[in-house]
């Protein structure tokens, strides 16, 4: 539960963590009642749970993708946007697997 005034919980650093949460609880709850989707999708920090619940990596580790984000955020500063540099996509495939080691 959290455990912050109103106007903490609106902040996007706070809020953030706990729609992930609520997002998957949702999730876990709608199949454990017997409903089993055939897909699962999300847009935005919606993508983080619908994996999640897909099975792609476990619940703490989309909650730690969800705090990363939050991090980014408070780098950026409010209403700023970063862009991480590109690169090739076959560097991306094999850093990958030691990419998420690191979460």
């Amino acid at each position: 539960m959290f455990a912050g005034s109103d106007d903490e919980l609106r902040q996007t650093e706070n809020t953030q963590p706990c729609l992930y949460l609520a997002d998957l609880a949702a999730a876990y709850a709608l199949r454990d009642s017997g409903l089993q989707p055939e897909a699962v999708a999300g847009f935005s920090l919606g993508e983080i749970p619908a994996l999640a619940f897909a099975g792609a990596y476990d619940g703490m580790t989309g909650f730690r993708l969800c705090l990363r984000a939050r991090a980014a955020q408070a780098w950026r500063g409010p209403g700023k946007t970063s862009t991480p540099p590109w690169r090739p996509l076959s560097s991306c495939r094999t850093r990958r697997s030691s990419a998420l080691r690191r979460l």
